[in-house]
């Protein structure tokens, strides 16, 4: 937390600043902004369940909410519910922009909206301001459905937006909360696609194209996680051939475990529609690969998040390169590449 006259950091719960003697009056705006009794009531019991803490940065305001269109983040730290949605009411309206900001904003100058970034490992929730009276615009990665509002993406880089009241956008983050918290308590060792990866590597699919379309995610995410997960040592990156162009991973014993346990648990959530949609991309991964938890059907999958992006091997099998090699990429072994091979030997 930083007193939001002179910057310094302050410890949650300081009354005053240490350095400038600035009174912190930060996390009592729940009291300034005197929301409607349903509202109020709402948010003390979610507050009562959710313990769960989470990242929470701000772009294109200063450190008194005052919007100036940079793109520098200034980090609030892991935040309560009630914390973020103090700091989403004091997301800025139309009169606190200033008119030159706000003519910018609307002719689609490159200056940055008034935002609020809350994000747990790959769950990301954007609620950003842009001058409209009343209203505030969303963006969520990681979560198909939040607050009854749909969020399945369009393509695998282009988030689903809304522009939503200032009432919706708090039930928005309420349930972000929500999910987060019941996330956290399943206890899971992977996320939906680091398990996805590794499912597909367990199942001989190196090519990181082929993934991209199983997933429904990126090429660029679908490298970032084999890296992570080379890091963490769950899977090994080996070079095939007698020049070593091509690439493969093959999944580690490590590995192995944290899958088999994570997808156990998943076969318990399959049901459940408030965790399902969660875990989107591992169960069109699982339903592709025909490699489903004990008592969970094809079927299930479907009436739960739908088909996958590609539903079967053989849509994926015009890929120029073979599916169980990589070609070419940032990835290498430590000789003369830019990543390792997953061995103590330093060459990352």
């Amino acid at each position: 937390m930083y007193c939001p006259k002179c910057g310094t950091k302050v410890r949650e719960g300081d009354k005053f600043c240490y350095k400038c003697g600035n009174r912190l009056e930060f996390w009592d705006s729940v009291e300034d902004q005197k929301p409607s009794k349903v509202k109020r009531d709402h948010v003390r019991d979610y507050d009562e369940n959710i313990k769960v803490r989470v990242n929470c940065t701000i772009q294109g305001m200063d450190r008194n909410f005052k919007p100036n269109g940079s793109y520098d983040t200034i980090d609030l730290g892991e935040v309560s519910l009630n914390q973020a949605l103090d700091v989403v009411r004091r997301l800025p309206d139309k009169d606190d922009f200033p008119p030159r900001l706000l003519m910018e904003l609307k002719e689609g100058y490159d200056v940055c909206p008034a935002a609020v970034i809350l994000s747990y490992g790959e769950y990301m929730l954007n609620i950003s301001s842009l001058g409209e009276k009343g209203y505030l615009e969303v963006f969520v990665d990681g979560f198909l459905e939040l607050a009854g509002w749909n969020f399945r993406q369009k393509d695998p880089v282009t988030l689903t937006s809304y522009s939503v009241s200032r009432e919706d956008a708090e039930a928005i983050v309420t349930d972000f909360y929500r999910k987060i918290d019941r996330l956290k308590e399943l206890g899971l060792s992977l996320s939906p696609t680091e398990f996805s990866v590794l499912m597909a590597i367990r199942h001989g699919i190196s090519n990181t194209n082929a993934i991209a379309k199983l997933t429904g995610k990126s090429i660029r995410e679908v490298k970032a996680t084999i890296n992570d997960l080379a890091i963490n040592d769950l899977i090994k990156i080996r070079k095939k051939g007698l020049l070593r162009k091509k690439r493969y991973y093959e999944i580690t014993s490590k590995g192995e475990l944290a899958l088999l346990g994570d997808k156990e648990k998943l076969g318990r959530v399959v049901r459940d529609d408030d965790l399902v949609d969660c875990f989107a991309v591992a169960f069109w991964m699982m339903y592709a690969l025909h490699d489903l938890p004990d008592g969970v059907s094809a079927l299930d999958v479907v009436d739960s998040v739908g088909e996958p992006p590609e539903s079967t091997i053989d849509d994926i099998a015009d890929l120029e390169s073979d599916i169980a090699y990589d070609d070419g990429g940032d990835m290498g072994d430590g000789d003369g590449g830019d990543w390792g091979d997953g061995d103590a030997d330093g060459a990352w």
